[in-house]
């Protein structure tokens, strides 16, 4: 049987660092509170969003009986993350950096692009332990 080098999903982490990026960008930005809590909105929705990718994947593991209904269901789980991550907060981000908050935005796009590759992985991940679990 083939050990898998296990990986650890460290999306929390960087739910707490964008937050704390808001607060640290706004140190250097000077943005209003109205503002503050409009970018607060967007980590909030992309958080939401890791949460819910997360929710799907473990219940479709813990249920699923055919190895092309996980992969149906991780497919489906790659569209979603990069929906949530690429239709709203990137780009409102990138448009950050042109207008008023260049530091926030400089600290919030690594962060956005890192937690979906950290998705990414601890999907995969979970998929081919899912198969040598059932292969075995």
């Amino acid at each position: 049987m083939k050990e898998l080098k296990p990986v650890h999903y460290h999306g929390y982490i960087y739910w707490i660092l964008m937050i704390l990026g808001i607060f640290v960008g706004n140190l250097f930005d000077k943005v209003d509170k109205g503002m503050i809590l409009c970018i607060l909105f967007i980590v909030g929705f992309e958080i939401c969003g890791d949460a819910i990718s997360q929710l799907i994947m473990w219940t479709t593991l813990g249920h699923a009986e055919k190895l092309m209904e996980v992969k149906a269901k991780r497919n489906f789980l790659f569209l979603f993350m990069a929906m949530i991550t690429g239709f709203f907060p990137f780009p409102t981000f990138v448009e950050g950096l042109r207008r008023d908050i260049p530091v926030i935005s400089m600290i919030e796009i690594p962060l956005f692009i890192l937690l979906l590759l950290n998705q990414l992985r601890w999907v995969n991940y979970q998929v081919k332990q899912w198969q040598i679990k059932h292969n075995a």
